[in-house]
């Protein structure tokens, strides 16, 4: 997948031949021909030395696991999925179980519960209105 950062429709407009060559080839030499265009919203999350961005695992809509995908080359406004790119845990220490208990809980607190809810969006929106939760 090709992506490209823009910060105003005035930029789509005067996407230059060389930028536009350059979309139209993405991975493994596949040509593009569809464009989806997105509103990028700027990460408030840093860790350590980047901007972050959560990501939360889910299963059956509860949370599973969770970590933050950070790149200390990017800024809050690019996408972070780049080179430089590594991934942090978001449980700790003090957040996991006591040593005999063999499974880790990891409390998710709003970053759940925001996942949670869009996971049942999503499958509103893949069902329609008729599938009843």
């Amino acid at each position: 997948m090709g992506i490209m950062t823009v910060r105003s429709g005035d930029e789509v407009y005067e996407i230059n031949k060389k930028i536009r060559n350059k979309m139209n080839v993405i991975k493994e030499g596949v040509h593009s021909s569809e464009v989806i265009i997105q509103e990028g919203v700027p990460t408030i999350d840093r860790v350590e030395d980047g901007p972050a961005e959560p990501m939360i695992y889910l299963v059956d809509a509860f949370a599973v696991g969770g970590a933050y995908r950070v790149n200390a080359t990017r800024d809050a406004q690019n996408n972070l999925n780049a080179t430089g790119m590594r991934f942090v845990g978001m449980c700790d220490e003090q957040e996991s179980m006591p040593e005999h208990v063999a499974v880790r809980e990891c409390k998710f607190g709003a970053l759940g519960l925001v996942g949670a809810l869009a996971s049942l969006a999503a499958r509103r929106e893949e069902y329609g209105e008729q599938y009843s939760i």
